[in-house]
């Protein structure tokens, strides 16, 4: 959520992970307002992936994380992110393909014109809800923040392929702002995920990015033919493999929101965006079993939009060892209060109405002697649902639940007053778009075939597209998979099916 510059002045590190937490705000509410009760929010950038879950509307936030080495316990959004992005650098190593998590990032401008930003980040949202986690890292710290469960990856559009111990890698390296990808034409000889998809066809050489720079498809094949002699492989077969590398390690970041916390994915959307997650999404999806992915308008700029429809926020945690045998109602209930006005006195200093603040309660839970808990809501006066709350949870997350006894270590209170923002529908289209070209692409299921490329701001709402296809727009660049259908909706979203 949003909070005021005094206040981020005192907790500045409440601010941690803000940068994806803003793009998770922005998908959860994307969610709510197409009706989603599941989605991963999939952000693609240049270095790394960062992926988040929203169920009923509300990310997934955690209360520790750690920051380097130091536990931090205040909740931040349970963010994923691995070293894979736009522009991760492929490469050879132990006789196989890798790819990032060194990148070779993105020079100013291309970013946001479909070559990938920073990061990609994955968010699980359930019912519009980004998911959260109590504990998290960042760089080696545990943060006791309550903060969005966003999970990186290092694969991005500039992350790095190459051959190392004779297997194939994509990231996390990146190829950096310069030089870049070796098609940028900056002096990089590497080979990137964004070079891979540019010898694939799916991005366009003879558009311009960023207003000055042209893609290279000549120094992308070079860079894509060195490292595919290493493995005896041809430049089309390289480049597919760089691709099928990264969107590995994506995947496992979106089982990792998801499958592993006890989630089934075939009942989530997709929210793709970052520069480069639209080229991504629609592949994902389908091997992961998932029917829908949801492009948003201006996806390459979507986390800016976050920052809009954040609400304000104000978290407080405090200390309360306690067993649930034996649990004092009244002690915690005015412990409650305390940690409540914790949070109404910033939100009234800033002339936010009592009336409109929403008010969260929770306890973080587990069984006695473990070393890690489970944030349950808490209603005051039903310890027995309080338990039965928790043990389906654990069962959940876990596999199992004891019936051993469970202590309380942390009390929550979260206030937030949602802001009062809605999405406008798009300005309408007369006549369907027809494609502006149709070059040949690659794909595996076709091999190289004939690939029309669309102008998303021509497509009329309600019009399909059939895959394989490009949509291009001045922010990024979508791919539909062969076998998928895609159709533009009325708040300029593009929807995806993919036929799962």
């Amino acid at each position: 959520g949003m909070m005021s510059v005094e206040a981020a002045k005192a907790r500045p590190l409440a601010m941690a992970m803000s940068g994806p937490a803003a793009g998770v705000a922005a998908a959860a509410h994307t969610a709510r307002a197409l009706g989603i009760g599941r989605a991963l929010a999939f952000d693609m950038g240049g270095t790394t992936t960062d992926v988040c879950l929203v169920a009923d509307g509300v990310p997934e936030t955690a209360g520790q994380r750690k920051l380097g080495d130091y536990p931090v316990r205040l909740p931040m959004l349970a963010v994923e992110s691995i070293g894979a992005g736009g522009g991760s650098i492929a490469r050879a190593e132990a006789g196989a393909f890798k790819v990032g998590p060194r990148s070779a990032g993105a020079v100013p401008g291309p970013a946001c014109y479909g070559l990938g930003g920073t990061e990609p980040d994955v968010c699980l949202v359930a019912d519009g809800v980004p998911e959260t986690a109590g504990q998290r890292k960042l760089g080696d710290y545990p943060v006791r923040l309550p903060m969005l469960a966003v999970e990186s990856i290092g694969a991005g559009g500039g992350s790095i392929a190459r051959a190392e111990a004779g297997a194939f890698k994509v990231g996390p390296r990146s190829a950096g702002a310069v030089p870049g990808p070796a098609c940028y034409g900056l002096g990089g000889t590497e080979p990137t995920v964004t070079d891979a998809n540019l010898v694939l066809g799916r991005l366009d050489p003879h558009r311009v990015y960023g207003r000055s720079i042209r893609l290279d498809p000549g120094r992308a094949h070079a860079a894509l033919e060195a490292l595919g002699r290493r493995f005896g492989l041809s430049v089309i077969a390289a480049a597919q493999g760089v691709v099928d590398v990264a969107d590995a390690s994506m995947l496992r970041a979106l089982r990792l929101v998801s499958v592993q916390r006890g989630y089934d994915l075939r009942e989530f959307a997709l929210i793709a965006y970052g520069g480069a997650g639209p080229l991504h999404a629609g592949a994902l999806a389908r091997q992961a079993g998932m029917s829908r992915v949801i492009v948003p308008a201006h996806s390459g700029a979507f986390s800016a939009l976050g920052c809009l429809v954040s609400p304000v926020r104000y978290d407080a945690v405090q200390t309360h060892r306690a067993k649930l045998e034996g649990w004092d109602a009244k002690v915690v209930a005015d412990r409650f209060r305390a940690l409540e006005q914790q949070c109404l006195r910033p939100l009234a200093g800033e002339g936010h109405a009592a009336r409109s603040v929403l008010v969260g309660r929770s306890l973080d839970l587990r069984y006695t002697g473990q070393n890690y808990e489970i944030d349950v809501p808490y209603e005051e006066g039903d310890v027995a649902a309080l338990r039965l709350a928790f043990e389906r949870r654990h069962r959940q997350l876990y596999g199992y639940a004891t019936g051993e006894s469970v202590e309380c270590v942390n009390l929550r209170v979260m206030a937030r007053i949602e802001p009062d923002a809605a999405l406008a529908p798009v300005a309408a289209v007369s006549g369907a778009g027809a494609p502006l070209a149709s070059p040949r692409a690659f794909f595996p299921e076709t091999g190289e075939v004939s690939t029309p490329r669309h102008d998303r701001g021509a497509l009329a709402v309600g019009q399909a597209v059939a895959g394989p296809a490009v949509i291009e727009d001045e922010w990024s660049t979508t791919v539909v998979y062969p076998g998928q259908r895609c159709v533009a909706d009325s708040l300029g979203n593009l929807v995806i099916e993919t036929g799962r």
